[in-house]
């Protein structure tokens, strides 16, 4: 009976019985490897819905305070329009008054 090919047996066994130990410890490592990129996933995903919300609330309050804008505008319009027949008609009614005021001296 030779004792080579057991010898290889006893070798291989002994290679895999050692191995199984870095194995496992590799699977642990990678196991936690992938948890923390879970993690991180999750913690970058929620920051992206919460800041894609926060954008979009945004452009609503623009889009809403863009068409206050507008409301504004178009008052500051008319406003400047009644100001300016004001001021004709202050112009008026002073010249009239001057007039007859001059009118009334002579």
């Amino acid at each position: 009976m030779s004792y080579r090919p057991m010898k290889k047996h006893v070798l291989l066994l002994l290679g895999a019985l050692c191995a199984q130990p870095l194995m496992a410890k590799d699977m642990a490592t990678e196991q936690y490897n992938v948890s923390v990129a879970r993690r991180q996933y999750s913690d970058s995903r929620t920051e992206y819905e919460n800041i894609n919300q926060l954008v979009e609330q945004q452009v609503q309050r623009v889009a809403e305070e863009n068409a206050r804008l507008g409301e504004l505008r178009k008052q500051q319009k008319a406003a400047r329009a009644r100001l300016e027949k004001a001021r004709a008609l202050l112009d008026q009614q002073e010249k009239a008054f001057d007039q007859a005021w001059s009118a009334r001296g002579n």
